[in-house]
């Protein structure tokens, strides 16, 4: 009886200890922002900056969407981000990027020249270019994220002019603290 009392006893401990580690990786900090379609200003050749202004998902302190802005604040600590950007709404037929778009990870009030991560290419106006990165930081700081294409965007205008109304990128990023 005593064997079976402490075999018991044991699964118990190992059950709570079990049930306390998932509890503590749940109340890990994360966030999901969108940018939905919405009216802008004409497009143009050259980097464009992403407003973020949708909150999918948002559980605790560290992380923080401006919402008029698109700067995202984060607290010191580590960070999982994985964004997925496309130059056009996806309503709109996709047209061919010659030279190809990507999207960037920058900070707020640093060089352009020093991006915290750069999307693959993209070759199409309507194919995601997406970022999968780890980032630390030991200060608080602010990021935001920018699309930049080259290619001329004759073609995109003409194509907004005919739906009769402007069209915004898309982007969706999820950010998770390690």
């Amino acid at each position: 009886m005593k064997v079976y009392t402490t075999f018991f006893i044991g699964l118990i401990w190992v059950f709570f200890l079990g049930c306390d580690r998932i509890h503590t990786t749940m109340l890990l900090d994360y966030a999901e922002y969108a940018e939905h379609t919405m009216p802008i200003a004409p497009l143009k050749e050259g980097r464009h900056t992403r407003i973020l202004n949708t909150t999918i998902e948002q559980y605790g302190e560290s992380i923080r969407l401006d919402k008029k802005t698109g700067i995202i604040s984060l607290s010191p600590g580590s960070y999982n981000i994985s964004v997925s950007s496309t130059l056009t709404d996806s309503s709109m037929p996709a047209i061919v990027l010659k030279k190809g778009g990507y999207c960037l990870l920058r900070y707020v009030g640093v060089s352009d020249d020093e991006p915290i991560a750069i999307g693959s290419i993209s070759k199409t106006t309507k194919e995601a270019s997406t970022i999968d990165t780890y980032f630390n930081t030991d200060v608080p700081v602010r990021i935001f994220l920018s699309y930049e294409v080259e290619d001329s965007l004759e073609k995109i205008k003409e194509q907004v002019k005919r739906e009769k109304e402007q069209k915004m990128t898309f982007s969706h990023i999820n950010i998770q603290q390690l």
